[in-house]
């Protein structure tokens, strides 16, 4: 039986998100009620039923947002931080203020002859396994699309 690791999904900056923008520029608060696909929910709910909707389909996701302070403020920011040397010294940014514009999906499309392969090495008595950081429905649809996994092994799985 073929497997898919994952080492869960990556860290999302939905926890550190103030609000949403909507296409007119307004805010909306995260607890905001709205309407998705026809059911009501919160704007984070929102946010992670697209990444889920997204990720199903073996798209990965990124979230784009937006957080407005002067240059003044920045530069500051960026002396009191070490001048953003390592990826630590720039997660101030991220902190306050920080505003969902929306989402978008990348596909990494298989290479043709995976399928392929996959196959062979089953046929030389390889099990294949699948080590991913993809959020785990993005590693379920791409090993399905590889042919690592069917629906069976899943609903097999602890």
């Amino acid at each position: 039986m073929a497997r898919v690791y994952t080492k869960g999904a990556p860290d999302m900056l939905f926890p550190m998100l103030s609000g949403v923008l909507d296409s007119d520029m307004n805010v909306h608060g995260l607890d905001e009620a709205t309407t998705y696909d026809g059911e009501n929910c919160t704007e984070i709910e929102k946010l992670n039923k697209v990444v889920v909707k997204f990720a199903k389909q073996a798209y990965r996701t990124i979230l784009l947002c937006k957080k407005d302070m002067t240059m003044d403020e920045y530069n500051q920011m960026k002396a009191d931080h070490n001048n953003f040397a390592s990826a630590e010294d720039k997660e101030c940014l991220e902190v306050g203020g920080l505003m969902a514009l929306g989402i978008f999906a990348l596909q990494d499309p298989l290479r043709g002859d995976i399928k392929n392969s996959i196959a062979l090495v089953r046929i030389a008595g390889i099990q294949v396994i699948m080590a991913t950081g993809d959020n785990i429905d993005t590693a379920i649809a791409i090993s399905k699309n590889a042919n690592i996994i069917e629906d069976k092994h899943i609903a097999a799985s602890p």
